[in-house]
Formats: C-alpha cells, sequence, structure tokens
C-alpha cells in the first residue's frame, strides 16, 4: 500500500510496484506474480531431483555433497510451500550467520544451487538484495535536488529522524496503535531483516505497517516532500487509515480498483500540505518543500488549488 513506483505519483498504482528509483527487472516482475506456495513446491521438487542424482551419481563423496543440497532445497522448498512465505536454505542462513552480509550469502546460496540447478527462489533474493541497496546516482546530495528533481530534505535521514521520531512514537502511544518503529535507511539494516523483510522492502520507500516503521530504499528518496508522505502515511496509519479501511472506504465512493492509489494518495498528499500549514505533528519543518507536495498531488489528477486546499475541513480521512 505505501510503496510506490520511483515514488512518482504520476506512476503509482494500488499495490505492489517496483522498487523506487531503480529498474525493476522483468525477471522480479515475473517473480513478484508467483504464488511463494508454487515456488516452493517447486524448489522442493528440484531438491528432490538433487537427491536423487547425488546419490545415483555417488554415494560417498561429491554425489553426497549434492544429495545434502538437495536436502537443504527440499527443505526450504516444504516450508515456503506450506506457510507461504519464502523461507531460506540453511546453506543461505550458516553463510549470513559467518559472514554476516545477506548480499554474500545470497551469492554464495545462488552458487550453490545453480550448481545443482534449483536457484529460481535465490535468484530472487539477490535481485532484491541488490535493489534495496541502491542510493542513487554520485553527486546527488551536493546538487541539492534528487534525481526527479525534488529538494532533498536538509540534513537527510538524520534530521529525518530527529524532526519526527518524537512526534510519531507520542502518536502511535497516544492512539495505542503500538511503539512506532523508527525512520531508517534500508541499506543499514539490511542484514537484520528476515528474507521476506527484504522481498517487501525491496518494493522501495515505504511506511512498512508490518514493522510500524518508515525505511528508505535510496538517499536520493530523502526528500522534503517523500519524507512528508511517509510521515503523512505512519499518522494515517495511527489514525486507523489501514489497508483493508482504505479499500472499504474506496468502495463505498465506487472508486474502481484500478483508481485507489490516486483516489487515497490524493488524500494524504491534501491532510499533508494542511499539518505543513498548520505545524500539525511536527510538519511544519516542510514548508519549503509545499511546491513538491503540491505538484505530486497534481500528478495523482488533485483538482484543487493550495488556497482551496488550506481552506476546507475535511470530516474523516476518507
Amino acid at each position: 500500500l505505501y510503496a510506490f513506483a520511483g515514488n512518482s505519483p504520476a506512476d503509482r498504482t494500488f499495490g505492489r510496484q517496483g522498487h523506487a528509483g531503480s529498474s525493476t527487472t522483468a525477471w522480479q516482475h515475473f517473480t513478484d506474480s508467483l504464488d511463494p506456495r508454487y515456488v516452493g513446491a517447486g524448489q522442493a521438487i528440484f531438491g528432490t531431483g538433487e537427491v536423487l542424482a547425488g546419490l545415483a551419481t555417488s554415494p560417498t563423496g561429491a554425489g553426497l555433497l549434492v544429495a545434502a543440497r538437495g536436502l537443504d532445497d527440499v527443505q526450504a522448498g516444504v516450508r515456503t510451500a506450506f506457510s507461504g512465505e519464502y523461507v531460506s536454505t540453511f546453506t543461505y542462513d550458516l553463510t549470513l550467520w559467518a559472514t554476516g552480509s545477506q548480499t554474500a550469502a545470497s551469492i554464495i546460496d545462488i552458487g550453490a544451487g545453480l550448481a545443482s540447478g534449483a536457484a529460481s527462489s535465490r535468484l530472487t533474493r539477490l535481485a532484491k538484495a541488490t535493489s534495496v541497496i541502491d542510493v542513487g546516482p554520485k553527486g546527488v546530495q551536493a546538487s541539492g535536488l534528487s534525481t526527479r528533481g525534488e529538494k532533498l530534505f536538509v540534513g537527510g535521514i538524520d534530521a529525518a529522524i530527529d524532526s519526527f521520531d518524537p512526534a510519531l512514537q507520542k502518536l502511535f502511544r497516544d492512539t495505542g496503535t503500538g511503539e512506532f518503529g523508527g525512520i531508517w535507511l534500508t541499506r543499514e539494516v539490511i542484514d537484520s531483516l528476515s528474507p521476506q523483510d527484504l522481498r517487501r522492502l525491496s518494493e522501495g520507500t515505504q511506511f512498512y505497517e508490518k514493522h510500524l516503521a518508515i525505511y528508505f530504499a535510496r538517499l536520493d528518496d530523502v526528500t522534503g516532500r517523500v519524507v512528508g508522505e511517509e510521515v503523512q502515511h505512519a499518522i494515517h496509519f495511527a489514525l486507523g487509515a489501514n489497508k483493508r479501511n482504505i479499500v472499504r472506504a474506496a468502495k463505498l465512493q465506487n472508486v474502481a480498483d484500478e483508481d485507489i492509489g490516486k483516489w487515497w494518495h490524493r488524500r494524504v498528499f491534501v491532510r499533508q500540505i494542511q499539518n505543513v500549514a498548520n505545524n500539525r505533528y511536527g510538519l511544519g519543518v516542510l514548508q519549503d518543500y509545499i511546491d513538491d507536495i503540491y505538484a505530486a498531488y497534481k500528478k495523482v489528477d488533485g483538482g484543487l488549488s493550495k488556497e482551496e486546499i488550506l481552506s476546507r475541513t475535511f470530516n474523516s480521512l476518507y
């Protein structure tokens, strides 16, 4: 719900999108369209083939290694098929424990899998792991503008944390939502993320409902507009606007499925502009970014002028 293509409202639709600001490959689109249960079943079948091939080749030495690798794929595939969520192989987990690097674990796991012909889910993990650590072209910070031409948030991710973490912590506690999970640059916490979380966060910068936290996929995303937008998503969530409630409200207003993304983001940007103008939830620090926020509102087919937005009162989030 909270991650959209390139953080560019013009490209947004409701649901799963490509990684923010990076090139989403055809492989990623294909694997994202697959039910993990089917991928897991396929991995288990391949693993069974590895076991049989290894034992048939040699009951000792290299044959046993191939068979052991096959059993690893079988257990991971079966667990994925039953749970509906991607489960790592022991090869991956042991390498991660030994190296502390998720990317290194993916590469070694893929190498072992390629040797046996069962690498589909591991190729997906590598694509995801490398995409989330893409922080944009060098020199972007010096220009003061993102590659989309938006003003970067002065002070970067640290300033965003200082500006908004306290207010969101208080809001989440006061509303009984839970403990706000913080504001993070994904690449700095990548090795602490599960494969399932990594898969989701590879979709781009977002407020991640599961962790009650905001993750920035790229330094290029730390603009005043995007910072404010993700903070506004977190505010809305704390006030009750979860995915289910958003969809229900859209249906009550006869919004077509393909239009829900733009419909909801018009409301997000309107509230964001109002909160900036009235310095609610600490958003007053984004005064210098109002033009970027309003431009994003227009890209999702917003029809109100800034003056109309500031003069109107809305009785609900929807």
